[in-house]
């Protein structure tokens, strides 16, 4: 009976178990945002791409990594300058902009 008993301790030692602070993380992360991470990174760009900023914060440290660096990179890009006015009346329209504003 001792040999069984020292034969199935000897069993258990290797398997597989979650550490204290895997088993201390579970439920965590709200559902939702699990299952994002776990989305093809074709899938969960286009939510992205159309989310508001508070989703955009919930949602993107979940996402895959290359499909971070797109938004990151669409979001701070310099964006263009506007066409500045040429022609005879230039300096009066500049000047008719800045009374403006």
């Amino acid at each position: 009976m001792d040999e069984r008993n020292a034969l199935t301790d000897l069993g258990n030692a290797y398997l597989p178990t979650a550490s204290g602070k895997a088993m201390a993380d579970i439920g965590k992360t709200p559902t939702d945002v699990y299952l994002f991470g776990r989305l093809p990174p074709d899938d969960q760009r286009s939510p992205l791409r159309n989310a508001t900023p508070e989703e955009q914060a919930r949602y993107l440290p979940k996402a895959h990594l290359l499909v971070r660096q797109e938004i990151n990179r669409a979001r701070y890009a310099p964006q263009p300058q506007a066409a500045q006015p040429t022609g005879p009346n230039a300096d009066a329209l500049r000047q008719w902009n800045e009374q403006r504003m």
